[in-house]
């Protein structure tokens, strides 16, 4: 262990050899020590002995920044190639982003981040090889693009408060999100665009789906459903919502896009029930009479109805399910 004030002044040539003796040993053991050096120059290394530590002067030479673990290989790094860790890895948590249609991660200040909004987010821009967490605070639309957003599961995608993503952008310049659900689970690609209507043999709306119910629902949350039905089945509040189809209780019909058949109808428009207008016909022989009043025999010619029957709406045989769309 040896330190020098890396000043080798004017001196006879017994003192001299020693002096320049102690600057090698000095260069030679890293300035090694208990304590700082006394005297410092800028990127002057030292071995500190009491925290184990190899430390280096920064450029201003007004403090120490620590390079690494003495004790161990490599200085504690990581190698480039295969690297191994043992232990726990802490990753350090970065200010919140807010959602946009394009974030940016190069100004992130930590790998784990969470992102606030509902804004639809269409591309994150990263540095090549830069990896990310990023936590979803709300509802996060997510909208695939093959480059920009990579989901897995290879569809647009809007995250539940908790989901987390796992953002890599590789060497191709593709930036891979990978979405797991709060619960543990993977998204899976449903390979169904936004607008798509189901029926379900359950009572609970799935993941990635709304109840076709007629609610008004936000804009800026649900994008992607917005962008496919806009307010076709109603505008909500004009400015931030739009509407939902309401579906319950009603038996789909196919458009008829000018067919002629349902001649007419407006994309997305609702129909009352009907009847196709029709006449009975009675089929009678000569001298029968077929209404009689009294003991007279004569013709019943007088007004009058045969009585109702049948039920509130005329239908088919049916099965209820619960009726969704896809956001």
């Amino acid at each position: 262990m040896a330190q020098h004030d890396y000043n080798i002044a004017d001196q006879d040539g017994a003192s001299f050899l020693v002096d320049l003796n102690n600057l090698v040993q000095a260069v030679g053991t890293l300035n090694s020590g208990a304590t700082a050096p006394a005297d410092t120059l800028p990127f002057m290394l030292w071995a500190d002995t009491t925290s184990g530590k190899l430390k280096q002067r920064n450029a201003a030479n007004d403090n120490w920044i620590e390079k690494g673990d003495l004790a161990s290989v490599d200085w504690g790094f990581l190698k480039k190639s295969n690297p191994t860790i043992t232990g726990l890895l802490s990753l350090d948590d970065g200010a919140d982003i807010a959602s946009a249609s394009t974030v940016d991660l190069t100004v992130a200040t930590g790998n784990t981040v969470r992102i606030t909004g509902t804004t639809a987010i269409t591309a994150f821009t990263m540095n090549a090889g830069q990896q990310m967490e990023l936590v979803a605070v709300g509802a996060l639309p997510l909208t695939y693009n093959a480059t920009t957003m990579n989901i897995n599961g290879g569809a647009s995608y809007t995250c539940a408060a908790g989901d987390r993503l796992g953002v890599f952008k590789d060497s191709a310049g593709v930036v891979r999100v990978n979405v797991t659900k709060q619960d543990g689970s993977a998204v899976v690609a449903s390979g169904l665009p936004a607008g798509t209507i189901i029926h379900l043999a359950s009572s609970s709306t799935p993941s990635g789906y709304l109840k076709a119910n007629g609610a008004l629902v936000s804009r800026a949350t649900y994008a992607n459903l917005f962008a496919a039905i806009g307010t076709t089945f109603g505008v909500g509040d004009g400015s931030t919502t739009f509407a939902l189809p309401d579906l319950r209780a009603e038996f789909l019909r196919g458009w008829d896009d000018a067919r002629g058949i349902d001649s007419g109808r407006v994309f997305g428009s609702a129909q009352d029930q009907a009847i196709q207008a029709h006449t009975h016909t009675v089929a009678t022989s000569a001298g029968t009479t077929f209404f009689s009043r009294g003991s007279s025999g004569a013709a019943l010619n007088d007004g009058g109805n045969t009585g109702s029957t049948g039920g509130t709406e005329t239908r088919p045989r049916n099965i209820a399910l619960l009726v969704c769309i896809k956001y």
